[in-house]
């Protein structure tokens, strides 16, 4: 930028596309979707709102995720393995939970949370 090295481009309009304000009523995850629309929603709700889902009757916030292509389950159904929080999509396969938060509660690593944090 100092040295003057970048140059501005005018946006194309005819390829820009609307995106409506984040509230929190984008937040419940609904794992009848894909691991891409799943996982590519958390990602965008993240750092806020932050996505959210229920666990063991109590809200979850999802902070981060990592798609596998690991299969199994139905949506919705959580599997654990080898320290790894693992929820099934719609397509079968298992989206990996890295970061959450459950309420009342801080943000933690999936395997703290697993461990009893």
């Amino acid at each position: 930028m100092l040295d003057d090295s970048l140059k501005p481009i005018k946006q194309n309009y005819d390829e820009s596309c609307y995106s409506p304000m984040l509230t929190k009523a984008l937040c419940p995850i609904d794992f009848t979707k894909t691991i891409d629309e799943v996982h590519n929603k958390i990602r965008g709700l993240s750092p806020w709102p932050t996505a959210t889902a229920v666990l063991g009757g109590k809200k979850v916030k999802l902070h981060s995720s990592e798609k596998t292509e690991l299969k199994g389950g139905a949506p919705g159904e959580i599997t654990v393995s080898h320290g790894e929080m693992l929820v099934a999509c719609k397509d079968g396969k298992l989206l990996k939970i890295l970061e959450l938060q459950p309420e009342g509660k801080k943000r933690m690593s999936a395997e703290a949370f697993l461990l009893g944090a």
